[in-house]
């Protein structure tokens, strides 16, 4: 995080002092304080995140052509978004991510795809992707894993 960043966080948290101290008080203990505190960091994470991939669904909405991963011709976005629900270290997180389809080759695929990297829940483990990836689909795919998100690569 940089300075200016952390700098409007200060001013967030102190603005919050000032007009939740009654709300803040409840808390009594040490543990209470600071289990309020993450409830707060959570949902402001979530917030966050939530608006940002928002943002950055609606500036790939409003493009009205994009290219097929598959055969690479353009296509049209269709009207409908996909609405998601994304499991990220802060709890859920939902948005509705743009897609379309190729007419040419009959493939559905989502644009921001290749930006975005899905977390994975916490019980898919290198292992069963191990396993996976090593099945019969004898495509050449591999699984990769950093920090809970899994990347496919072809």
């Amino acid at each position: 995080m940089d300075d200016r960043l952390r700098e409007r966080v200060q001013g967030f948290v102190e603005q919050l002092l000032k007009e939740e101290k009654s709300s803040l008080r409840k808390a009594q203990t040490f543990l209470e304080i600071e289990n309020l505190a993450i409830e707060v960091r959570d949902e402001i994470a979530r917030r966050l995140a939530s608006g940002d991939l928002s943002k950055r669904s609606q500036e790939a909405a409003d493009q009205e052509q994009f290219h097929c991963p598959e055969c690479g011709r353009r296509c049209a976005g269709e009207q409908d978004r996909e609405p998601l629900i994304l499991q990220g270290r802060r709890g859920e997180i939902e948005y509705a991510e743009p897609r379309c389809h190729c007419r040419s080759c009959r493939r559905g695929f989502f644009p921001l795809a290749g930006r975005i990297q899905r977390p994975v829940r916490e019980t898919v483990t290198p292992a069963v992707l191990q396993r996976f990836s090593s099945g019969s689909s004898g495509r050449g795919r591999t699984w990769t894993v950093s920090h809970r998100l899994v990347v496919l690569q072809t």
